[in-house]
């Protein structure tokens, strides 16, 4: 008789926990919540967004229109901080506006002023988090394109952040990979000795090592030779005599697919005068990549190994990138691992060398 009385309880204790399930569901959702949810959803669409072509007039078009959206969007952001300056989003909020404000000032000098005069306020506000304080820091050294004051930056900078030595050893290697030769290995070895025996650097010193060895490579012959994705027989002794741009690149890559029209443009102008790209991609769907290659018109060899990043080539060379631009000199000689804003500099200035041999 007392199990049956139990088993009864517990049956009607389950419908009243049933019940209230389904009132609590049923409930409305504060109006905080409501805005939040559709707001990031109009955040997930926006970052679904893509170019129909790689084509550069059509790409710009792309770019243009979305910075403006996303200024729109940080502004709904900017929005919902002010009605619900006290909420469970309120730090979300925060990156999200950040985020998107750095994306509309882009291609916006309005919005890059907007954008700079919210950093100067926000940085004065000594209320910051430290985690926002170091999302300002990193975009203001992103935003920086010489790597010898980005590097004087994040000296600067490391300080205020939570964690000043993951700081340093992270912003100091991304710098490392479109530095020179000399700056590269300087950074490399300071990255090396602050990450010594610190479990929670262990990943950025084993990228560390791994690109130490790869800027080796510079200054000797860099050979490579496989059967591209185009079916072409393709060896880097053949091209003695000519520039040639080893390209780390995927069609995933946001800024892989955003530098394409320029070394579309840089292919077309230069090759008469000896220019060539191999590229070495990062995918590992054959279909998807040969649908794109075939209609952006991109003519140049693509190594394809299906692995993607665990190619054994990719890795053999560093896993530089994505994207990455080796420069390759007419005498076959791996010269640079340069930065992609003084790309064209760098390319007409070997094609302007004569070989040695």
């Amino acid at each position: 008789m007392r199990n049956f009385l139990l088993c009864v309880l517990a049956v009607a204790l389950t419908t009243c926990i049933g019940d209230l399930s389904a009132q609590e569901k049923s409930k409305p959702l504060p109006e905080f919540e409501m805005d939040w949810q559709t707001l990031e959803a109009d955040r997930q669409v926006f970052y679904e967004l893509k170019p129909s072509s790689t084509d550069k007039d059509v790409f710009e078009k792309f770019l243009i229109e979305s910075c403006k959206k996303a200024g729109s969007l940080s502004d709904r952001y900017r929005k919902y901080m002010d009605k619900f300056s006290v909420s469970e989003h309120s730090e979300e909020a925060w990156d999200a506006w950040m985020e998107l404000l750095t994306i509309a000032a882009y291609r916006d000098k309005t919005r890059q002023i907007e954008l700079e005069q919210a950093e100067v306020t926000c940085l004065a506000d000594p209320k910051l988090s430290k985690s926002c304080r170091e999302t300002i820091r990193s975009n203001q050294i992103d935003r920086t394109t010489d790597p010898l004051e980005c590097e004087k930056m994040v000296r600067l900078y490391m300080h205020e952040t939570e964690s000043p030595d993951d700081f340093f050893c992270w912003h100091m290697l991304q710098i490392a990979h479109y530095s020179n030769n000399e700056q590269a290995k300087r950074l490399l070895s300071e990255i090396l000795d602050k990450s010594h025996d610190v479990k929670a650097l262990s990943y950025v010193r084993e990228k560390a090592l791994k690109f130490q060895d790869t800027i080796k490579l510079i200054g000797k012959p860099l050979d490579l030779s496989f059967v591209s994705l185009q079916g072409q027989k393709v060896d880097l002794r053949n091209y003695r005599g000519k520039v040639v741009l080893l390209h780390f690149w995927a069609t995933w890559c946001s800024p892989c697919v955003a530098k394409l029209p320029e070394l579309k443009e840089l292919h077309k102008s230069l090759r008469p005068k000896g220019f060539e790209i191999v590229s070495i991609t990062y995918d590992n769907e054959k279909a998807i990549l040969m649908n794109f290659i075939q209609k952006q018109n991109i003519d140049w060899p693509q190594y394809f190994d299906q692995k993607g990043m665990d190619c054994p080539l990719i890795q053999k060379l560093g896993a530089p990138g994505p994207p990455a631009y080796w420069l390759i000199n007419r005498d076959g000689i791996l010269v640079e691992m340069g930065h992609a804003t003084e790309l064209e500099k760098r390319i007409k200035e070997l094609l302007s060398e004569e070989s040695k041999h």
